[in-house]
């Protein structure tokens, strides 16, 4: 992704790293520009205002698009690229606004890939559960593994039990198994949780 911010999300040129979009979006692999031109081979112009030059310089480009803000987090926050018509510029495509089942469209396969091999097995199952569950969910999955890792912590396995089952009802036992499966993760603790 190569991107340049517009609409107010850049306010330092002169530094552009302190911008917490810039430092947000090279953190996870994308190239930030500073401006437009020809010799820039731009794929994204992430703005915070619905009209600006460098949006309409967009909208005229089939090559090209233009996204809020909420695009990169999102993006980021689920570790894949969404999709770019969910998030126009100018606020729509928000969390709230975005439908639920519009945001589910990458194959497990695709998604296990962006996920690190290096985490943990836990961080990466937390990572996948993170893009199964809907956007409108996610906080409360993540105060789930907040209590889980609390749980764990204290070594309290019965309280850890009912936390994986309130997680496997929100997710649904048969996508955490193809979770599990596609994560080639030990699927031991499916079994406990499907007898409670």
């Amino acid at each position: 992704v190569e991107l340049v911010l517009s609409g107010g999300l850049l306010q330092d040129a002169e530094q552009p790293q302190r911008c917490v979009y810039w430092r947000l979006a090279e953190n996870f692999g994308a190239r930030c520009h500073l401006s437009w031109t020809a010799q820039t081979p731009i794929t994204h112009v992430v703005s915070g205002r619905q009209s600006t030059g460098s949006v309409e310089k967009a909208n005229a480009d089939p090559r090209v698009h233009a996204v809020s803000e909420q695009w990169l987090v999102q993006s980021v926050s689920r570790w894949f690229r969404q999709r770019e018509s969910l998030y126009p510029p100018g606020g729509a495509g928000h969390d709230d606004e975005v439908k639920e089942t519009e945001t589910y469209t990458m194959p497990y396969e695709e998604v296990a890939e962006k996920i690190p091999k290096e985490l943990s097995d836990t961080a990466r199952l937390k990572a996948f559960i993170k893009y199964l569950v809907p956007t409108t969910q996610r906080s409360q999955v993540e105060g789930l593994f907040a209590l889980f890792d609390e749980h764990h912590a204290n070594g309290e396995e019965g309280d850890k039990a009912d936390v994986l089952v309130q997680i496997t009802e929100l997710v649904g036992s048969s996508k955490l198994k193809r979770v599990v499966d596609y994560l080639a993760l030990d699927n031991s603790f499916l079994l406990k949780v499907q007898t409670q």
